[in-house]
Parts: structure tokens; C-alpha cells; sequence
């Protein structure tokens, strides 16, 4: 049975269980909820959720009393998720330190399946909360948990047994060293998938039929309808997709429904895969741009891949291109892409940049990305949909429950 923690206030989570047999799960009392403010809707927090924000000096501590193991087995039902053998279980309440701010409902959640949640609190550093909570899990959005942070916060990190990243992209994460530790690393992937896509094929779209610019346009007072009407329109057309995991997959399924032609490359895609997905297979990046229409970029930033898409590979796109990056901003040599927009007429949409504004801020610098006509640029929010952040929270709570249960993490990198 597929089960959805969608709105699974403490009321309609007594319904749910009584209507499947199962018996209450603790509530966490409404006093064990300190310094909760107004609701602010911040870093992944589904729109539609109170969420906890990081007040300034302000900690937030959740702890679930009198959960033990066998009262907190119904909530772990619920989650469709089973005791079973694999890693070792903290012997006491394991502290969790969420180092980025989630939803209330996924706070409550996680105590009662018997954690002990603590969050950084606002002004609070990285290894300043690491070196406060003496974590055993850390579950972590976009703050950075890189070799710096970890050797600052030593002896703050000597319990730590999973690092759970509350997205699909790691490479806010020092994998490898933590890997060294005995440290589980571990994401939601593919939780975002869909929502990467959509945005994906709404970049597409927006490139081809300047929707944004006949929005300006018209708000100005002005009809210039024949100016707009040269689309090339996506049916027939062929598009390039770089990297074919989760997010590639589900846009190589929206842009095959639009009648689009599609040539993949990826170092792990198969002759069979691709025949599966409907798709020609290239052997490289620059066989699979070579004449396309259209560029669409969902591959990891790794040193192999940064500023993959660059002056070469561009010149291989059809005059007047499509190119959308969805992954991270490094991959993509920004220079060179301001330049093929300037001098070959591509168009751009952009969700992730070279030099991304932090969390906290307010305004966008990089002018050259900015100040291109041809450049349509969105705030990262490729997977600010409520569907991935429901998807994300489930990941997290079979994460903690099987570190709970003793059991292998899923979503598990190293």
C-alpha cells in the first residue's frame, strides 16, 4: 500500500491509523515546542506548512517523552517501514541536528519516532551547532558540511553515524571524508525529480515562445504581436539531454510527449536503457548537441563535469539554440554561454548559477547572467514544489527510522 504523509496533522494522523488498524502513535505535546514564532516559509518548507523558522539566538528542541521503542513501532507502520538488521541502533534517544529549517509536521514526525531533534539556531554556525548537539544524525539542505566544517567541529562529530542531505545533490557534502569516518551519507534521490522536470519543460517553452518577454511587454502597453509570433515550437525538434538519472528520465518522458526527438548522454546509460526510454544513445556530450535545437543539463558537479558545457560544446548547437541548466551552475561555463547568447543568438534559462546568492540573501549580482536579454534566470527552485518536499520529508523519516531500526539507510552513498 502507498502511503502519503501529506498534511498528517496529529488528528488526521489518529484517523489514518484507526482506519488501517493501527493503534495511536505518541503526540508530541504542544509544550515540548519551544520558541516557536510566527510561521515563516523559508529553505524547503512546503507553502502550504507551518514551518520552523531559525529565530536569532533561538533553539528549537523537540523531544518526544516516554516514546520507547515498542510505542514508537506504529508511527515506523505508518511510514510502511520494518525492523530488520543491518546497522547498529543507538542504544539511547539519538540526537538529530537539523542544521536547515524543515517543516513543523517533519520535526514532530521524526520525535515521535524517538529522536531527540535539536536545530541550529539563528546566528549559530555550522560547527558551532555540531560542537552544541553532539549529533549521531544530521540532516542538512543547503548549509555547508565540507572538511573545514568537520575538522573544526572534531570532537563534536565522534557519535556521528548518518549525514542525511534533505535533496537529491551532495556537493554541499564532504561524501568522501565523511566515508573515511565510518559516516553514512545518504539523499533523497530522485524525491525531486518530477518537480526539476516541470520547470525544466516551463524553461523550454518560455524560451521558445518569449512568454516573459510578452508578459513585459504587454504590462508596458504594448502590442507588438508580430515581433512574438516567429516560435519555432517543440514538436519535431531535437533535444540534447546531459545526464539521464532521475531528473533526465522524467524530463526525457515530458519532452518525448511533446513530439520531441530526443538524444541522451550519460557515462551509465545503456544501449538498452536508452532504447527503453525512446531515446538515440550518443557516446559523448558534443555527439548528442551536435545540430540539436534545444540543451537540457541534469548532470552532478563533480570535477569531471565542471564547466562541461563550454565554448565547444555550444558551437555545436543549431544557430539560435535552447539551453537549460537544472543541475548546478558550475557545470555550465557561464562566459561561455553569455558569449553564444551575445554572438549566435542561444537562448538561456538558468535555476542554478556559478556564484548563487546564500539562503539569507536578497539581491543577485552576477550582471553578465542578469543583464543578457537572452538569459532567463529563476530563484533555484527547480524542486520548491509541495509534491518534492513531501517526498524529500519521507526520505528523511526512512533514513531516521531505519538508523533507529538498525536497518541499511536508504538513499545511501557511502
Amino acid at each position: 500500500m502507498a502511503l502519503s504523509l501529506r498534511a498528517a496533522t496529529p488528528s488526521r494522523c489518529l484517523g489514518f491509523q484507526a482506519a488501517i488498524g493501527l493503534r495511536a502513535a505518541p503526540q508530541v505535546p504542544r509544550a515540548l515546542l519551544h520558541n516557536i514564532t510566527t510561521p515563516a516559509y523559508i529553505e524547503g518548507a512546503p507553502q502550504t506548512k507551518s514551518a520552523l523558522p531559525f529565530a536569532a539566538g533561538g533553539l528549537f528542541a523537540v523531544r518526544a517523552l516516554a516514546v520507547g521503542r515498542r510505542r514508537s513501532r506504529a508511527v515506523r507502520q505508518i511510514f510502511g517501514l520494518r525492523a530488520a538488521s543491518g546497522v547498529a541502533a543507538p542504544a539511547k534517544p539519538l540526537r538529530l541536528l537539523l542544521l536547515d529549517p524543515l517543516s513543523r509536521e517533519l520535526l514532530e514526525r521524526l520525535a515521535s519516532l524517538g529522536a531527540e531533534v535539536q536545530c541550529r539556531g539563528g546566528g549559530e554556525t555550522v560547527v558551532e551547532a555540531l560542537l552544541r548537539v553532539r549529533p549521531q544524525a544530521v540532516v542538512v539542505r543547503s548549509s555547508l558540511l565540507q572538511i573545514e566544517e568537520l575538522e573544526q567541529a572534531a570532537s563534536g562529530c565522534l557519535e556521528l553515524q548518518l549525514v542525511m542531505r534533505a535533496g537529491a545533490g551532495v556537493d554541499n557534502i564532504a561524501v568522501e571524508a565523511l566515508g573515511s569516518r565510518g559516516v553514512v551519507v545518504a539523499n533523497a534521490e530522485g524525491a525531486n525529480a518530477v518537480a526539476v522536470a516541470e520547470l525544466t519543460m516551463a524553461h523550454l517553452l518560455n524560451l521558445d515562445r518569449r512568454l516573459s518577454d510578452q508578459v513585459e511587454s504587454l504590462r508596458r502597453g504594448e502590442w507588438r504581436r508580430l515581433e512574438f509570433a516567429g516560435a519555432l515550437g517543440l514538436y519535431g525538434r531535437t533535444l540534447a539531454v546531459l545526464g539521464v538519472g532521475h531528473i533526465g528520465r522524467e524530463v526525457i518522458k515530458r519532452a518525448r510527449a511533446f513530439g520531441m526527438e530526443v538524444r541522451a548522454w550519460s557515462r551509465s546509460l545503456t544501449v538498452e536503457e536508452a532504447t527503453a526510454l525512446g531515446v538515440l544513445r550518443c557516446s559523448s556530450a558534443e555527439e548528442a548537441a551536435r545540430g540539436a535545437h534545444a540543451l537540457s543539463v541534469h548532470l552532478p558537479l563533480a570535477p569531471s563535469t565542471q564547466g562541461l558545457v563550454g565554448q565547444k560544446l555550444l558551437r555545436e548547437l543549431r544557430p539560435g539554440a535552447l539551453v537549460v541548466n537544472m543541475s548546478r551552475g558550475g557545470v555550465v561555463d557561464e562566459a561561455a554561454l553569455v558569449a553564444a547568447v551575445a554572438e549566435r543568438g542561444l537562448r538561456a534559462g538558468l535555476d542554478v548559477f556559478v556564484h548563487e546568492p546564500g539562503a539569507s540573501a536578497s539581491t543577485f549580482d552576477d550582471e553578465a547572467i542578469s543583464g543578457s536579454a537572452g538569459i532567463f534566470c529563476t530563484h533555484h527552485t527547480g524542486a520548491r514544489t509541495e509534491q518534492a518536499a513531501e517526498a524529500v520529508e519521507n526520505a528523511v523519516l526512512a533514513a531516521v527510522s531505519a538508523l533507529l531500526d538498525g536497518r541499511r539507510i536508504p538513499g545511501k552513498i557511502v
